[in-house]
């Protein structure tokens, strides 16, 4: 895509369980209700540009959502402000209980949170999760348009993006998490169906993102473990195309939050507030009634706070709002309870005539109250155990303007890696909660300024219109990477133009992989030496005085040497550790520490003894363990325990890489691969043609290194590639050379 294509606005498709605005039934547009999530408003100020000099390509806005409630409902379809256009999708109500409240919530919720134990495992709910992402499908697929971007969103429709992607392979897709990936060691207890599902349902999208690093690691291992794909840099590359994961840590509207204190509803509020408390210490938690959010270990953390500060006794209030959800769901009666009783026994051991420990409130706040409680605290006591991001942190840092206020933040969050100035707690850990708030509230206000200070900086730079931005941009970079990593067959007419544009050049390098592309691949490797054939293309190759030739391979330079080492070519060993220039010895670029050798050889000992038919290749550089000869499918499953076991064992300071190749596993020095030993060979002469040739995923550092330079690039085989072009079979290279050949 070029540039004066980049500046065409397109349309947004949204797709969320909520959409933004609801309808009540046979009202008129103006008795539409706002749903007030930040994605919505981010998007609305966006499209009125009113979000500073922030712009994102796109100038309209269809929400496609579905029906709430207990009832059966029929579609809506409305717009709101002229650019926002509304659509639901209506599903029959016992579908939608068994996929909202059942697999969505009684399964997903709950495993993506590290509760295991509350996870319910009903195939109904599977099925009817499976049947309302479909009809979602169709829903969008009866309104998308080809230059629309899809953005679905959250955990209620994971199978969603390859639904979408069967039907339409062009399509434009992103897909954000709106909670924890969980480790694989969590995901891995769905049943191996639904979570090898889960996986390619996410495939579908050209884009994935998260709120953190973390979360896209855990993706990331999951993805290998399951399916195998090679990531590099957060890119994928599947049989397909290129999918690229990233971390996009949702925020708020800064503006909004740190300008409402100065609003006239908010400062009677905060009189209210003042009025009934006084001149109290006040500290403040909101939060969804749900077992993920750690209400109950809070209130025993300040519990222990009071036992442990009698001389705190009187001087602060714990204002405790807890904002009813699925209050109908008995797990969920029985948590409102023990919220209760908790309450009632604090108040009741601590409190007097003239003083309450807790002022607890059972409702939702609107956004005035909610301003106003924020900038009168003087603690936000923000303590899940665990939570995806949670936006409460960043409003009530936004809405401290007058550089007062403490923020105690779970460092289960997302949050905690943005807001590292909080004092940062285990809420499991109630002695470390109450050791906060005494700590929080006994914090000069010079130090409470320096740390709002920094983390203000933070979020009013990355705001919601940033994310949004930054998501919009990132995915629109992506469907032009694919496009540059199409699988293009050599034709009869692309073959005439490298022909002639190497008739015509006086100095040529070729390039050439040597296992898949010189020579076929065999079971063990030792067998795959080269026939006739190839040293026939290559000695007629060279008898042109205007080639040179280079061999860049991931075998040992002996064996290089032994095969090609009479004849006048550039060889290049272990994936770039090695190099030989013409008529000059071998220089070595990397190294393998020996102690390092000395303890990754008795791991892949172990799987060499857990894998019948699987083999230990050990060269001066890395270590390899094959298992091409090994049953397919038995060796996969391990070859993965292998590289999960290995992950563990490499720190980012050992500069250890781990490739995981074709049927092969190798461990090499980092910072060296083909690329960077290509450019090297390149940089000692001047060539006007270059073609190189190779197979692997270890060849597309050479494939990018050489179209640097403009010249030609082939992949053997049929899978996306930097490469420029590809060839069918491993045969198809030496038919191709004896078109030079033959000039």
């Amino acid at each position: 895509m070029d540039k004066k294509n980049k500046q065409i606005k397109r349309r947004l498709v949204v797709v969320s369980y909520r959409v933004p605005f609801n309808r009540d039934g046979a009202g008129s547009p103006d008795e539409q209700l706002k749903n007030t999530g930040g994605l919505v408003s981010a998007l609305l100020s966006l499209l009125n540009g009113k979000s500073g000099t922030i712009s994102i390509p796109v100038d309209n806005v269809l929400w496609i959502g579905c029906r709430e409630g207990e009832t059966d409902a029929p579609e809506q379809r409305f717009t709101v402000d002229g650019k926002l256009e509304i659509v639901t999708t209506a599903i029959p109500k016992l579908i939608n209980k068994r996929f909202y409240n059942g697999f969505s919530n009684e399964l997903i919720w709950p495993l993506f949170h590290y509760f295991p134990s509350l996870a319910s495992f009903k195939k109904e709910d599977y099925l009817a999760y499976k049947k309302a992402n479909g009809m979602v499908c169709r829903k969008i697929a009866s309104l998308v348009q080809p230059d629309d971007y899809i953005w679905i969103h959250d955990y209620h429709f994971l199978f969603l993006p390859k639904m979408l992607r069967d039907m339409f392979p062009w399509a434009t897709i992103g897909f954000f998490l709106h909670i924890p990936f969980p480790s694989f060691e969590i995901f891995r207890l769905l049943p191996r169906a639904w979570r090898e599902e889960i996986i390619q349902g996410l495939l579908g999208a050209d884009l994935i993102g998260f709120h953190t690093y973390s979360y896209a690691q855990y993706f990331l291992r999951s993805l290998k473990m399951i399916a195998g794909y090679e990531n590099s840099l957060f890119q994928v590359f599947t049989p397909d195309r290129l999918i690229k994961l990233d971390s996009f840590p949702i925020s708020i509207d800064f503006k909004k939050f740190n300008t409402a204190p100065q609003s006239l509803s908010v400062a009677n509020e905060q009189k209210k507030i003042q009025r009934f408390l006084g001149s109290r210490k006040i500290i403040f938690s909101v939060d969804r009634l749900d077992y993920t959010k750690g209400i109950h270990h809070r209130l025993q953390g300040y519990e222990l706070f009071l036992k442990h500060n009698p001389s705190w006794h009187g001087r602060v209030v714990f204002v405790c709002v807890v904002v009813p959800s699925r209050d109908n769901i008995e797990r969920y009666q029985k948590m409102k309870s023990e919220i209760d009783e908790t309450i009632s026994r604090i108040n009741g051991a601590f409190g007097s005539l003239e003083w309450t420990p807790i002022n607890y409130q059972y409702r939702s706040l609107r956004f005035h109250e909610l301003v106003g409680l924020y900038c009168t605290s003087d603690i936000g006591l923000v303590t899940p155990l665990r939570d995806g991001m949670n936006l409460v942190a960043k409003e009530y840092v936004a809405s401290c303007n007058d550089g007062h206020g403490v923020l105690i933040l779970s460092e289960m969050t997302g949050a905690a890696a943005e807001l590292g100035e909080a004092l940062i707690i285990n809420p499991t850990d109630i002695h470390e909660v109450a050791d906060a708030i005494k700590r929080g509230l006994e914090m000069s206000p010079a130090e409470q300024k320096k740390r709002l200070l920094k983390m203000q900086k933070r979020i009013r730079t990355y705001n919601i219109f940033m994310w949004a931005n930054d998501y919009l941009n990132q995915l629109e970079r992506i469907k032009e990477e694919q496009e540059s990593m199409n699988i293009k067959l050599i034709s009869t007419t692309i073959r005439r133009e490298i022909l002639s544009r190497y008739r015509k050049s006086k100095h040529c390098m070729f390039i050439f992989d040597y296992d898949g592309t010189l020579v076929p691949f065999t079971k063990d490797p030792t067998l795959a030496i080269p026939d006739s054939p190839v040293h026939t293309i290559m000695n007629r190759l060279l008898r042109n005085p205007a080639n040179e030739i280079a061999v860049v391979s991931g075998r040992g330079k002996d064996e290089l040497s032994s095969w090609f080492g009479k004849m006048k070519m550039h060889l290049i060993a272990e994936h770039g550790a090695f190099v030989k220039m013409l008529n000059k010895k071998w220089k070595q670029f990397a190294e393998f520490p020996e102690s390092f050798k000395k303890i990754v050889l008795p791991v892949l000992t172990t799987y060499v003894n857990r894998c019948t038919g699987a083999f230990i290749e050990e060269k001066e550089t890395s270590l390899c363990w094959h298992y091409r000869s090994a049953d397919p499918e038995y060796s996969f499953v391990r070859s993965r325990e292998l590289i999960s076991e290995l992950s563990e064992m490499i720190s980012p300071d050992m500069n250890i890489q781990i490739l995981d190749g074709k049927k092969v596993i190798e461990v090499k020095r980092s910072g060296c691969n083909k690329g960077t030993a290509v450019a090297h060979t390149l940089a000692e002469s001047s060539f006007d043609f270059i073609l190189a040739i190779g197979d692997d995923k270890t060849d597309e550092d050479m494939f990018r290194v050489v179209n640097e330079l403009k010249g030609y690039t082939i992949k053997v085989g049929l899978e996306p590639s930097y490469a420029q072009y590809n060839l069918r079979y491993q045969s198809d290279v030496i038919a191709l050379l004896d078109k030079f050949v033959q000039l």
